[in-house]
């Protein structure tokens, strides 16, 4: 099976869209996000959104983690932060639900999934 594998999209739609047609382009037939769709860009609700229908599994992220208050935004350069803060303000209840039931492992055909290492899931 061919999978397409991404991840920090960072609240940016249009890229994800782009990545989207592309790897429906190249034939994958599952797309797997490892996290952090949230973040910097200005529309972390389509991208919540676009992963919910597109997304065969969905990993949380340190900035998803941040956004759902999982992580302390103290952890996080300033501009970061602050992006946290206003998604925080700006998101769809459903969307933020959505992102609190996501973990930052899992596993699939014997394939270990992570958002940054084995070593640390969420940081490294």
């Amino acid at each position: 099976m061919k999978v397409a594998i991404l991840s920090d999209i960072h609240g940016n739609r249009q890229a994800f869209e782009a990545v989207l047609a592309d790897a429906e382009g190249s034939g994958a037939e599952e797309m797997w996000c490892l996290g952090d769709l949230v973040g910097y860009g200005a529309e972390p609700d389509a991208c919540v959104e676009l992963a919910r229908r597109h997304a065969a599994i969905c990993l949380a992220g340190n900035h998803d983690l941040g956004v759902t208050g999982e992580i302390g935004l103290q952890e996080f350069s300033t501009g970061a932060a602050l992006a946290a803060r206003w998604t925080q303000e700006t998101i769809r209840p459903a969307n933020l639900e959505f992102l609190r039931a996501l973990r930052c492992t899992g596993e699939e055909s014997q394939i270990g999934l992570y958002h940054a290492s084995p070593r640390d899931p969420v940081w490294e």
